[in-house]
Formats: C-alpha cells, sequence, structure tokens
C-alpha cells in the first residue's frame, strides 16, 4: 500500500473515531455510499441498513474488476553464435474493467436484538456466526450520523439529496504534508451525506451518499439469506 493510500486509510479511521453517534438518530434508515476517484468514476460502494434500532446490515460491493496480463519479448545478439546473448522483457500490465451489475462480495448482518453477528459470503453461498461485541455494535451506530465532530470548523454549506448540509473541514499535517477532510452533514437530522479528502489541495478521494431513505427496511435484509450454509469452522 502507497503511503498516500494508508494515509487516506489512516484518516478515514480517524474521522470515525472522532464522530459520535447521536442519542435521537433514526431507528430506521438505508444509505448507498459510492467512493469515487477525483474525476468521479465509482470504485467502490458500501450500503447500510438499520432498523428498529437493534439491527444493522451492510453490504460491500466492488465497481469495478482488475485484469493483469503479461508480455514477453526477446532479444537476442546473433552476431557470433558461439557466444551468443540473449534478453527477455517482460511487461505485467493491470487493467480496470467496470462491473455492469455490481453484487456484494461481503455481507454482515448484526443483530444487537440477539447478540449475534452473521457474516454472509455470497460468492461461495456460505455464512459465519459469532457473538456480537460492544464495540462493533457501538461503532455500526456511529457510521451515518454524527452528533458532533470535534478539531473541525464549519467552512460552507450546500445542499445534498433535497438535504441542507453544513460543511465541516478537519485538517491534519502529515510529514510535511497538508490533508484535509470535509464532511457534508444534514442539518437536524446530522446524516453523513458526503466526505471528500483533499492532500496538499487536491482531491484524492469522495464518498457520496447516492440514496437515503428513512423508511424501515424490510425484516428479510436482516436474516440470513435462504440457500447459504453455516460454516462451521469459523466459529468462536
Amino acid at each position: 500500500m502507497s503511503n498516500a493510500k494508508l494515509f487516506l486509510f489512516l484518516i478515514s479511521l480517524m474521522l470515525m473515531s472522532y464522530i459520535i453517534a447521536g442519542h435521537a438518530q433514526p431507528k430506521n434508515y438505508m444509505i448507498n455510499y459510492t467512493y469515487k476517484n477525483p474525476d468521479s468514476t465509482v470504485f467502490r460502494m458500501i450500503k447500510y441498513y438499520m432498523r428498529d434500532g437493534d439491527k444493522f446490515r451492510s453490504e460491500y460491493i466492488s465497481t469495478v474488476q482488475y485484469k493483469i496480463s503479461a508480455t514477453a519479448e526477446s532479444n537476442a545478439d546473433l552476431s557470433d553464435r558461439a557466444n551468443s546473448t540473449g534478453q527477455v522483457n517482460s511487461e505485467v500490465k493491470m487493467q480496470a474493467e467496470n462491473i455492469t451489475n455490481p453484487e456484494p462480495y461481503t455481507i454482515e448482518i448484526l443483530r444487537n436484538d440477539k447478540k449475534l453477528v452473521w457474516s454472509m459470503d455470497p460468492p461461495s453461498k456460505t455464512y459465519f456466526e459469532v457473538p456480537l461485541r460492544q464495540e462493533p455494535w457501538e461503532h455500526s451506530c456511529s457510521i451515518v450520523f454524527a452528533d458532533s465532530i470535534p478539531h473541525s470548523k464549519i467552512i460552507g454549506e450546500t445542499k445534498l439529496l433535497n438535504y441542507d448540509c453544513d460543511i465541516y473541514e478537519i485538517v491534519q499535517t502529515f510529514n510535511k504534508e497538508t490533508w484535509a477532510s470535509k464532511l457534508f452533514v444534514a442539518k437536524n437530522l446530522n446524516a453523513i451525506l458526503k466526505t471528500e479528502l483533499w492532500q496538499n489541495g487536491k482531491l484524492t478521494e469522495i464518498m457520496e451518499a447516492a440514496e437515503f431513505s428513512l423508511e424501515k427496511p424490510a425484516t428479510s435484509l436482516f436474516e440470513v439469506s435462504e440457500g447459504y450454509l453455516k460454516n462451521e469452522n469459523n466459529q468462536n
């Protein structure tokens, strides 16, 4: 992982640690976050669902697949066959292709009412079950809604998905580089509808809500899907 990517990851963790879930957040919602490059191309999606304040589901979706190809070229000096020399030049290329109908590659269901976590692997149609610890549950409650954002300042306002938003900014210095994190938070509701990461004044990554609903999600979303087999090898 490059230093820039590593720092982006650390900044994201830092932002999540800053966010403190509000006690009055909605008990039901669905939000679809898209992760974008600076040119607005989407490379990942994460969907979050909450029902009744005690059931949480996350879906992790990749919108890009990578293909690796290798080529080899041989060059030989044949001027003196007895002492001929050869050299092989190889080149590995990675090509990104958009997935037309992306599906989740991982699904997690947290049931605070049952104190259980179900992790589903759609490619293999298997899942495993572990006890739900308090820390992961509290983290799930702080992903979408922010009651307060320490070490930040409001730098502007905007409108997203028909919600009026305040724009918060957090600025950090790392190895003589300036990193800024901007959060777009819906007023009164405190929902995080967008984040931006900037390096030395240059935009590096965007997370933005493409869908947001306060309607109650279907009950079936918080149960293990039909046809999945339990993986006993991953039990704790």
